[in-house]
């Protein structure tokens, strides 16, 4: 998924049996250099868009209820 600074988010593949507490992404800047590794809320099941200061997704709850909901997205560097 490419964000609103043209940054590249590749979610990390899970290997069976591995748990993670949430979601892992790398994320690379337009050049194709890593600028590092994001987890993502465990409850946004489904990413819809990545703005420079949010992340919009879908979640359900325990009953399959979907609710959309953003998250705030806290970059560092430059």
């Amino acid at each position: 998924m490419v964000d609103a600074l043209d940054h590249l988010w590749i979610r990390e593949y899970d290997l069976p049996r591995e748990e993670r507490p949430a979601p892992l992404s790398t994320v690379f800047d337009p050049e194709g250099h890593v600028l590092g590794l994001v987890e993502t809320p465990a409850e946004l099941l489904r990413i819809h868009e990545i703005g420079e200061d949010y992340i919009l997704g879908t979640a359900w709850d325990e009953l399959g209820v979907e609710t959309k909901q953003v998250w705030p997205l806290e970059r560092s560097g430059g």
